[in-house]
């Protein structure tokens, strides 16, 4: 009970008390007669306390009426900085009844985020401007989560989305089930992520790739032949084409680097276009490339081999002044097929294929030659 309550209840009892006191008095010192002389001495008794109640009542309600006021104008402060913050909140808010999933009320910052005016969004479907592939779907009125917190899209004029990251939760206002539903604008995380994922990218083919040719660098070629290698162990062969350009030192002393740049370009392109997905192909260093052909004996890699020869053979590359230039490699190849017993290791493939290689650089030139006891090629 507050001091208001508490002071009338007061006053009252003391009025009682005394006019009780009042009527003891008169009762036993007065007789009859004398108690209807006495009468006016009650009237004005009665007429003082009116007044004096009167008093306390003007005094009352003067006090109760200011009480109520301080209280009210206190409410109404506490709503108005309620609001203020609710409209200076720089995540966007809404709320949400969860019976139609309509929006009751939405702050500055999420209309800023709808692109639209308020009575553009109040009233509307959430799933109007959030989640929209989500539409008659909640995970809290249909799954029951306590919190549902996810990145979804939001989308803005000229239904253009973008990604924001939104929590909602359930909430009793003013005596009533409502969805509050917090978020904000996470294109700047996105891009960041996007252009991490594309340095990130960007070193892996650093760090992969020849920058020259857009083939394997030695070390990746070499790092996918020793998980081939080690895969054949476990049954299959594998094979390995060693190729060097011929004449490779006449064609940048005659026609100059550039010219040398675009030969070394096309016979990568060449040999990656002739080989199958599963195949791996890398510069091995300067003019040489190697080729690593898994699940393939030597005879198959002699035909491919062979293929790769006749390619490149046909392919030209048009100099500054208009003019076509041809080229030609050697090819040397080996295989753990030709292995008796024990598979060699990766090193002693690439000897052996290296070795192959320059069999037939003595032999001539563009041709195919097998690691063997005896020399042998294909021309």
């Amino acid at each position: 009970m507050g001091f208001t309550g508490k002071l009338v209840i007061t006053i009252i009892a003391l009025e009682f008390v005394l006019l009780f006191a009042m009527g003891v008095v008169f009762a036993s010192n007065v007789d009859f007669g004398a108690w209807e002389a006495s009468a006016p001495l009650f009237i004005q008794a009665g007429i003082v306390m009116i007044i004096l109640g009167a008093l306390i009542a003007v005094v009352l309600a003067t006090m109760t009426t200011r009480e109520i006021g301080r209280k009210t104008g206190a409410m109404e402060e506490g709503w108005s900085r309620s609001l203020r913050i609710f409209h200076s909140i720089p995540a966007g808010v809404v709320i949400i009844d969860p019976q139609n999933h309509k929006i009751v009320d939405a702050n500055k910052a999420a209309l800023k985020a709808f692109g639209k005016s308020r009575w553009r969004v109040i009233g509307k479907v959430c799933h109007k401007f959030l989640c929209p592939a989500e539409e008659g779907f909640c995970p809290i009125t249909d799954l029951g989560q306590d919190i549902d917190s996810s990145e979804r899209l939001l989308v803005k004029n000229w239904g253009k989305t973008v990604p924001v990251l939104k929590t909602v939760v359930p909430i009793m206002l003013d005596g009533k089930q409502r969805l509050l539903e917090i978020f904000f604008d996470i294109s700047d995380r996105k891009d960041l992520e996007r252009r991490l994922r594309d340095a990130y990218a960007q070193q892996e083919n650093l760090a992969n790739y020849d920058l020259l040719t857009g083939v394997l660098n030695r070390r990746a070629v070499s790092k996918h032949a020793e998980a081939e290698l080690n895969r054949a162990e476990r049954g299959g062969a594998l094979s390995l084409v060693m190729l060097d350009i011929d004449h490779f030192k006449k064609i940048n002393d005659t026609h100059g680097h550039p010219a040398g740049d675009e030969v070394l370009k096309t016979i990568a392109r060449t040999i990656s276009n002739s080989v199958r997905p599963y195949d791996w192909v890398g510069r091995w260093g300067g003019e040489e490339f190697l080729v690593v052909l898994p699940n393939t004996s030597i005879v198959e890699a002699g035909d491919v081999a062979e293929r790769l020869r006749k390619a490149v053979g046909s392919s030209k590359v048009r100099l500054a002044d208009g003019r076509e230039l041809g080229f030609a490699a050697s090819f040397g190849i080996t295989s753990t097929s030709l292995a008796q017993g024990k598979y060699p290791k990766l090193e002693e493939l690439v000897k052996q294929a290296d070795d192959a290689l320059y069999r037939a650089k003595d032999e001539g030139r563009n041709r195919v030659c097998i690691h063997s006891s005896e020399d042998q090629f294909f021309i």
